[in-house]
């Protein structure tokens, strides 16, 4: 926890103080350093720290573990590198010096000195510190994907979708290198807009189409915000799809129910005696009960009568099969012994010729 003053320049007056937390870095992803490096800028303008050591001091609370080892090697990379500098004596006679002279004197004799804590190497070294994690082209890159790829969410308002368009666009010079620079209003406006649904995008362009002067980014979100209100307002009038699903479906319940108790008019073909049978649908609606070929057969009959007669047939059918079966059978089992007897003469025959 840390005390910060954002409205005033002195932190002391507590009326203006207050308290807030920040995140100790251990080691993360790319995401987890720029979010520190955001942080770490809040904190020094608005703890605030007026000299550069103390600067430098204060950002090693805020890390730990491997993150406090890249910045102690960040730190002495930056701060030790050797300038060339004046030295005391000369710089003490340069009232009194002409300024040719001066020039001259410093020229044959240069004094290399160590860059040590400024603002500038401060600045210097969170750069070097973020430049470790963050790969090459990471500004070009996410440039690109905001200009093709995103899409608003269905669920989120425009206004808090345009907000974070501007996060996103203020971060990008944490991500370094030679196109690193924020996007400006008009790239914003157009990325907004190309987010939109289809319908949004054709409106902007008709009302936008006779301006003079190119609509600025609050204009843009204006218009946006209204379409996008009444989008809901025209969903909202509309029937709901379930319930519209749900109406439909009792209507066709309904439907069947009406179909499968109403009587069956004269020039509907209909056979009783089929559908006492327990025959299909399609079969007893084919054709009437004059006309049915059955007619003689379950005439008169219940359907548990209907059940034992078609048992009791099926049975004698098999019983007539199996005496069928049997008769075959004798026949063979008779011509089989008269060849054995007529095949034992013939030997015996033979034997008493003999």
């Amino acid at each position: 926890m840390l005390l910060v003053n954002p409205t005033a320049s002195n932190s002391v007056d507590k009326k203006s103080t207050i308290k807030k937390n920040f995140p100790v870095l251990k080691s993360g992803t790319v995401e987890d350093y720029l979010k520190w490096t955001n942080d770490m800028w809040y904190i020094v303008k608005n703890k605030p720290c007026t000299s550069a050591n103390s600067k430098f001091d204060l950002i090693k609370c805020f890390l730990a573990e491997e993150a406090l080892e890249e910045w102690q090697t960040c730190e002495a990379t930056v701060t030790s590198k050797i300038v060339p500098g004046e030295s005391e004596s000369e710089s003490d006679d340069d009232d009194q010096e002409d300024p040719k002279k001066s020039e001259s004197v410093t020229s044959e004799n240069p004094v290399e000195t160590l860059v040590g804590q400024t603002d500038e190497t401060f600045k210097e070294c969170i750069q070097l510190f973020l430049d470790q994690r963050i790969p090459a082209g990471s500004a070009r890159k996410q440039k690109t994907y905001m200009r093709s790829h995103l899409r608003k969410p269905v669920k989120l308002d425009i206004k808090v979708v345009a907000r974070r368009l501007k996060e996103m666009s203020y971060k990008i010079p944490l991500l370094g290198g030679p196109n690193s620079k924020s996007l400006d209003d008009s790239e914003l406006t157009d990325i907004l807009v190309r987010m939109c649904p289809q319908a949004w995008r054709v409106k902007y362009a008709e009302q936008t189409a006779g301006l003079e002067q190119e609509p600025t980014l609050e204009y843009s979100i204006k218009y946006l915000a209204t379409l996008e209100h009444t989008s809901a307002l025209v969903q909202a009038s509309k029937p709901d799809g379930n319930k519209r699903k749900k109406s439909g479906q009792d209507d066709k319940s309904k439907t069947k129910k009406h179909k499968s108790g109403k009587k069956y008019d004269k020039k509907d073909k209909f056979c009783q005696i089929c559908k006492d049978a327990g025959r299909p649908e399609w079969l007893y609606t084919n054709h009437n009960t004059k006309d049915c070929k059955k007619k003689g057969d379950n005439q008169g009959k219940s359907s548990k009568d209907r059940y034992k007669s078609s048992v009791k047939k099926h049975h004698e059918k098999m019983f007539a099969s199996f005496l069928e079966y049997e008769k075959r059978r004798s026949k063979k089992s008779k011509k089989k012994s008269k060849k054995h007897q007529e095949a034992s003469s013939d030997s015996d025959s033979d034997s008493d010729s003999s």
